[in-house]
């Protein structure tokens, strides 16, 4: 016997309402899913960068394996005997080198220099006198004595790229030396301003510390008339070699410049026993 029509329409009826309900619950899953997915990514994004770091500095060391840490000389295992985490010192290395703390050993191989200096010169030395030593190693080209100031110098900075050393002296002037050829490429006289023009004694003017930042371009010079003057490096030598601006403060001479590492943060100590800080970014 044939099923009626209207049982067929009713059994089809009911099957489409089946599928409806399918693809409802497929729908509602899929939506699920893709929220979960979102909600998953968002929370785990920090996670994944920080892997995907540690994967790639896990590869570089993996690379340069073997290679002696310039600025410690650590091997791969400590006094213990137990195994350095590199990846984690590389880290920590990093974030003291942005921070501007991170402290490299260099005296080890500038002693092996001036041992190796002085045992080339050794045998010449003996039994001879201060001065007759000094001579050798001027003679060796391993001592260069520059001359140019009036009276005697006092402080000597270095730039950060090493081709440029400035010196002050107690005659209240500021040279800059080529350090290559050691010619005297800049001259600032004893300072003469409004700071200065009533010191009566020559030494008043006496120049006791000089400092350069990190990209050679501000050098600070403090004295005994109690300030700190910033000079552009790029306009030194020139008709107009004056000061960019000069910071006041100290009540007692100005004894110790320092920029802190790849920043234009100065700071300063005095004889009345105070340590400014000063920002040369807002200049």
């Amino acid at each position: 016997m044939k099923p009626s029509r209207k049982n067929d329409e009713d059994i089809e009826s009911d099957e489409d309402d089946d599928d409806d309900d399918d693809l409802n619950n497929v729908g509602h899953s899929g939506d699920d899913s893709e929220d979960s997915e979102e909600e998953e990514t968002a929370d785990s994004k920090r996670l994944r960068m920080a892997r995907e770091y540690l994967d790639k500095l896990e590869a570089q060391e993996s690379s340069s394996e073997g290679e002696s840490d310039s600025d410690n000389g650590a091997s791969d295992d400590d006094e213990d005997g137990a195994p350095v985490d590199k990846v984690g010192k590389r880290i920590a290395k990093e974030r003291l080198r942005k921070s501007g703390l991170l402290q490299s050993r260099i005296a080890d191989s500038v002693l092996e220099g001036i041992q190796s200096m002085q045992s080339s010169i050794a045998d010449s030395s003996q039994g001879k006198s201060a001065e007759a030593c000094a001579k050798l190693w001027i003679n060796a080209k391993y001592v260069t004595y520059l001359r140019g100031h009036d009276l005697t110098p006092t402080c000597v900075s270095l730039s950060q790229k090493g081709t440029k050393a400035f010196s002050g002296a107690k005659d209240g002037s500021v040279i800059m030396w080529n350090v290559q050829d050691g010619t005297k490429t800049t001259i600032l006289p004893a300072i003469k301003d409004q700071y200065a023009a009533n010191l009566t004694d020559r030494n008043e003017r006496e120049i006791l510390a000089i400092a350069t930042s990190d990209d050679d371009r501000y050098l600070a010079i403090g004295g005994r008339d109690n300030c700190v003057r910033i000079f552009d490096t790029r306009s030194l030598g020139k008709s107009t070699s004056s000061p960019l601006t000069t910071m006041e403060g100290h009540k007692k001479p100005v004894t110790a410049l320092a920029f802190r590492s790849r920043s234009l943060d100065l700071y300063s100590g005095s004889e009345d026993r105070c340590i400014r800080r000063y920002d040369l970014n807002a200049m």
